[in-house]
């Protein structure tokens, strides 16, 4: 797959060894929690020895999907035993799993063909019609966001970026990368108070917006770093749509508070890392979680002004993904390249 020839690159000439999944069956055996200041984390078991690009949440029927490496998996929240979800398709390279909000059947999951998605909750999956595919780049989808006010209004990052507006029946292209074909699109965030304003990670030319849904896109790129620095992950402000925040490969997070206008780094102590995953606590979102491909977990509770390394205890330490269950007590679960899920309970 072209994108990840280019990390593997990217990360050699970094001179920084990063240890992929190898395949073979992960222990079950879940380990003694471990206590910080704010909040205990455990490391439970996973599906398989192999990276977890996506974690998706369903708190009311207490289920959890992964997208891995090696396929989508589910497990319900408390259990040892993970169930594979992959009948229908194509491969077993999975970046993301996004669950409808409406319906909690319907689950989308990126692959290095299209989208896919299923209606019964991940027994079967089908091909999006007309889902966005491009032999030269392999069909790879990044990133898949649901418009939070109409579930049938969808966004996908792959090579440009692709909008449904019929729940994936049908698929146009509203942003085509204009520089050189192989940009893709990392991640897409939506605004929660206004599903027009879309932002969207490149991994090679900065950040971009639309105001329009999709219609016109803008460069953003004031005070971030130089166009060849991958745009992992956006993650926006639910109090205040105007604070967005990037991660970013080799030069840590940035931070704007005008809505992309301009951009500025956020605390020192990640100001060379490798950032891949960001998780705003709902409940202070001056609290915010950074995963890191060689340096583990990193929190923030004063809205990014300072890092601080998380003890998580023995455990890998390139972690991908991040979800939070708001229920009863609140939770946060991380992804990690050999395939463990990090689970931390926070204490309030």
């Amino acid at each position: 797959m072209i994108k990840e020839i280019v990390v593997s690159l990217l990360v050699m000439f970094s001179l920084v060894a990063c240890g992929g999944g190898n395949g073979s069956n992960a222990s079950t055996s879940n380990s003694p929690p471990v206590t910080t200041a704010q909040e205990s984390w455990q490391q439970i078991s996973g599906a398989t020895a192999n990276r977890i690009y996506s974690i998706a949440l369903e708190s009311t029927k207490k289920t959890i999907y992964t997208g891995t490496e090696s396929g989508v998996y589910k497990t319900t929240i408390g259990s040892d035993s993970w169930v594979s979800l992959n009948t229908g398709l194509p491969s077993s390279y999975i970046s993301t799993v996004v669950i409808d909000p409406t319906n909690s059947q319907v689950i989308y999951a990126g692959t290095m063909y299209g989208v896919y998605k299923t209606v019964d909750g991940g027994t079967s999956w089908n091909y999006s019609a007309s889902a966005p595919y491009d032999s030269l780049v392999e069909g790879v989808v990044e990133s898949i966001a649901i418009d939070p006010t109409n579930s049938q209004v969808i966004y996908v990052g792959a090579n440009g970026i692709f909008k449904s507006v019929d729940g994936g029946n049908s698929w146009n292209k509203v942003y085509t990368n204009e520089d050189i074909n192989l940009i893709f699109i990392n991640y897409i965030a939506i605004d929660p108070t206004n599903s027009q304003i879309i932002y969207a990670g490149r991994h090679f030319g900065g950040v971009i917006k639309s105001i329009d849904g999709g219609k016109t896109w803008s460069t953003i790129n004031n005070g971030l770093p130089p166009a060849y620095i991958y745009m992992n992950y956006l993650a926006i402000d639910p109090s205040d749509s105007q604070t967005v925040f990037v991660a970013t490969n080799g030069r840590g997070v940035f931070k704007s508070t005008n809505g992309g206008m301009s951009w500025s780094v956020t605390g020192s102590r990640l100001a060379s890392s490798f950032v891949h995953s960001l998780l705003i606590d709902p409940a202070n979102t001056q609290t915010i979680y950074a995963g890191t491909y060689f340096e583990g977990l990193y929190k923030s509770t004063d809205g990014g002004g300072t890092w601080s390394a998380v003890d998580i205890g023995p455990t890998p330490t390139n972690i991908w993904t991040f979800a939070i269950d708001m229920t009863s007590q609140r939770t946060i679960y991380a992804g990690t390249e050999e395939g463990k899920v990090l689970k931390g309970l926070l204490i309030d």
